[in-house]
This record gives C-alpha cells, structure tokens and sequence, in this order.
C-alpha cells in the first residue's frame, strides 16, 4: 500500500518539486527530470519520518536514490533502470527485488530487519550492504560484486548463493563456527539456467570422431562445411584447441572441439599440457555439457579414464559426470531403438567406464559418416546420416538447460591468472586462434603448480609414457 500524500505534497505528479529539504538543485524540476533524489530524514526527527510505502516509478531517469533513516515498509522502483546506487538502509523494509538493473553498483540495504533481498542480474554491481539480521537473500548472476557487507550478527534465515560469491560463503562458514542461529544455508548454487552463451566441450581419443562431431553441430539446415578439420575417415587431425559459436533454437552455443588423447606423436608433452590450459580458459565461465566422445565399446582405454577423472578432481568436481554426454560414433545403426538399447548395457559394462557410463546425463548413438572420397550415392546416404544425427544431438542439448560453474574451476582460474602474471603471458590471447608462445616452458610450469595431476598424465599420454603419479 503507498501513501502518496508525501510525495505529492513535495514532488507533485504534474509539476515541478518544491521539497525545501531538497540538496541536489531539484526545485521546480519534474519527476522524469530528477536524477538524484535524497528524501532521508537527516535530523532523527520522528515527526519528519516518511512511512509506509512510497512509489518512486516515476522518476524514470533517477541515478542514485538515498531514502535512508525512515520508517518505509515498501519501496517501488521497479522500473528504474538507470540507477546506479541506492541506499535504503536503517527503515522498515520487508522486501526488495533488483531484476535487470544493468548499471546499478552499489547497494546499503542494512538496518532493514527480516529483509528479503532478491538480486538477478546487476552485472555492475560491486558493493552489497546488507542486513543480517533475518536476512533472506537470494543473489543470482550478479558477478561482479566485491565488496560485501553483513551488518550485524543475529540471524540470518536463508542464503541462497552462487559458488562465485566467495565473500558470502566465507560467511557462512564463519557463522557455522561460531554457532550462529544459521536457520537454513543453500551454499553454491553452481547450477544455473544461464542462456546468454553455452559452453559445450568436446573430448576424446584421437580418431574418435571429434571434429566430425564438431562440424555436425555447427553446420545448419543441410550444409556441411568443414570448419573443424577431419581426415577422409571422418577423424579429428586437430592439433590445437579451436573454438566456434553458433546459436542453436535460440541459444548462443560456443564449440570447443580439443585436441585427441590417448595416441602418441601428435603434440609434444609440453603442448599437450598448453591445450589443457587452453581448454580451461575456454571454459572459465562454466560448461553447459562435456562431450565425452567413443568410437566404440573398445575405444576406450585406462588412459582416457585416468585423464578424465583428472579433469573431475582437479578442475570440476564430482558434479560433472552430471553435465557429461557420452556420445558413440561410428554406430550405423543408431536408428534402430533394439540395438541402440544393447550398445548403451555394453557401454554400462565396459569395466573401464561403467562409472561414468551409469552416472552421466545420458548415452547417445549417432553416426558421421564421411563426406570425402565416396561416391555420390554413399556421400548423400552419410549426409543423410549426418543430418539425423545432428538432431539427436540438438534434441539433448535443449534438454540440458543449466551451466555448471564449479567454485573448483573457479580456484584453478584464479591461480592460473596469478602464475601467469607473473611470466608475462597474456591469458586473453590463450585461446585465440593459432596461439603462440616462445616461453612455453613458463605455461607448463604454472600448470604444474594449478593442475599437476592432469598435467602428468596430459604429458604421458603425449610421449607414450606410463601414466604413474608420483
């Protein structure tokens, strides 16, 4: 319920402001004219003291808004896109929702008991005062945020958190040891159904059928060129990690087919260890799906598996065979719903990847046939092929809503950005096309330092060593 008597009275809808507490030259200026607007009660004068609610969704252009010191129990500002900070601290405020406020950078809600405060993409927001005290606070793709503040120490009833908001998780672990009355924690919402670019990763032997998976899904309605380059057998020749974007129904999907593993001579150890580096860079903002591609039940081998578990210990975290896709090329008979159901119970058997095989997001069988090198009737069947399969696999990718942003990948980042600093490497220029270094040497060694793990089986795999971690 608003009161606009106040508000009228001292800023009336259809003429110019006449509040004479007015410090910002606002006199004889209309609501959509105002950009900044103080209405705090500077003086502690009860009497003085705006109550209730007040609707604010006329001043349209208002960049910064201080209505601090009151007794207001609501606060409409919905539709004030332009705000760049607010401070609606010491009042009676029950509830308040940030949705879409793109230049919005700082926020001082504290002294507002039993707040709940809703924040959903504030990409500028940096600085967050907030009230502990029954404090409900729900934060969603606000990334930017530094600098938080939690005034006082009561109770806090629910925090609901993504896994990159550091400050409010070190909270809560504080507030678990000093037994605090924390009443409900949801920790590290790493989960989430962001749409604006998903990342899909792409791994596997060599001669798997990566690169021929690849261009499946980036070429639409037919076409099939080459942009992920494979031999006449539809085998992956890739040597460095390439990355492409292509929207699908939609959505912005980014492509990041990886150089094969499990062959020896294609890159050296130390190139090796370059492309994992890159492949993390290529994901450092979360993975919709990995693509963990086979050839066949017998295309995998103990190597494949120790580096993918080295991919999930060090980088992902358990959740990721969640957000991990095996994909069976080369099945010619991925049509026929029988064989397919026989493939997947091989596959679940298969000593080697039974563990993922049963905890993955799904199996799927498809078949890319190449395009290269047949006749004109073997080349239209596989383009047959191709598209069918290209289906399939745009059917599970739209089933797989969220992106997985572990705080693990998060950390590795992190570090990877402090040892590469301090060599001179410019992180940005990683995963760029035909990426370069004359102090290759200096990458591996920060590598050693981030991922150790998978930067010894990386390396063994490359040279044909064992894969023996010491």
């Amino acid at each position: 319920m608003y009161d606009s008597k106040w508000l009228d009275e001292n800023y009336p809808k259809d003429g110019g402001c006449k509040y004479k507490g007015d410090i910002y030259g606002n006199i004889g200026k209309r609501r959509k004219e105002i950009t900044h607007l103080d209405i705090s009660c500077h003086h502690g004068n009860a009497l003085n003291k705006i109550r209730g609610g007040i609707d604010l969704r006329d001043f349209i252009n208002l960049v910064m808004l201080r209505c601090r010191n009151n007794k207001l129990t609501d606060l409409a500002i919905n539709n004030l896109k332009m705000l760049e900070e607010i401070d609606c601290s010491d009042n009676e405020l029950r509830y308040l929702e940030f949705e879409n406020f793109p230049y919005l950078r700082k926020i001082n809600c504290s002294i507002n008991k039993n707040l709940k405060l809703k924040l959903k993409n504030c990409s500028s927001l940096k600085t967050l005062d907030c009230p502990s005290d029954g404090l409900n606070l729900h934060i969603t793709d606000c990334y930017n945020i530094t600098v938080r503040y939690f005034s006082g120490d009561s109770v806090i009833n629910t925090l609901y958190l993504n896994d990159v908001d550091q400050d409010g998780i070190d909270k809560i672990e504080s507030l678990k040891r000093e037994n605090d009355q924390l009443k409900q924690i949801i920790t590290e919402l790493e989960e989430s159904p962001i749409i604006n670019k998903k990342n899909v990763l792409i791994i596997g032997r060599t001669g798997s059928g990566k690169s021929a998976l690849a261009n499946n899904l980036v070429n639409e309605y037919g076409n099939f060129e080459e942009i992920f380059k494979e031999d006449e057998f539809s085998e992956s020749v890739t040597t460095q990690l390439q990355v492409e974007e292509i929207m699908i129904n939609g959505i912005n999907y980014r492509i990041i087919d990886t150089v094969g593993f499990g062959d020896t001579g294609t890159v050296t150890g130390d190139e090796a260890v370059l492309e994992a580096v890159k492949a993390t860079y290529a994901v450092r903002e979360g993975v919709n799906q990995i693509l963990f591609v086979v050839r066949g039940r017998n295309d995998i081998d103990e190597k494949v598996m120790k580096l993918y578990n080295s991919l999930k210990d060090e980088i992902f975290g358990e959740k990721i065979y969640k957000y991990t896709t095996i994909v069976r090329t080369n099945f010619g008979s991925f049509t026929e719903d029988e064989r397919c159901e026989e493939e997947i119970k091989a596959l679940k058997q298969n000593k080697l990847i039974s563990q993922l095989a049963n905890s993955c997001n799904r199996i799927i069988l498809i078949d890319n046939p190449s395009l290269k090198g047949q006749p004109d009737t073997i080349i239209e069947h596989n383009r047959k092929s191709r598209s069918e399969s290209r289906q399939i696999l745009v059917n599970h990718l739209s089933t797989c809503e969220n992106v997985y942003r572990p705080r693990k990948l998060k950390e590795v980042v992190s570090k990877f950005d402090h040892e590469l600093n301090n060599t001179g490497v410019d992180n940005k220029q990683l995963i760029k096309p035909n990426f370069k270094t004359a102090r290759l040497d200096l990458i591996v060694n920060a590598a050693i330092k981030c991922i150790p793990t998978v930067v010894t089986i990386v390396h063994a795999v490359a040279v044909g060593s064992s894969c023996q971690i010491t």
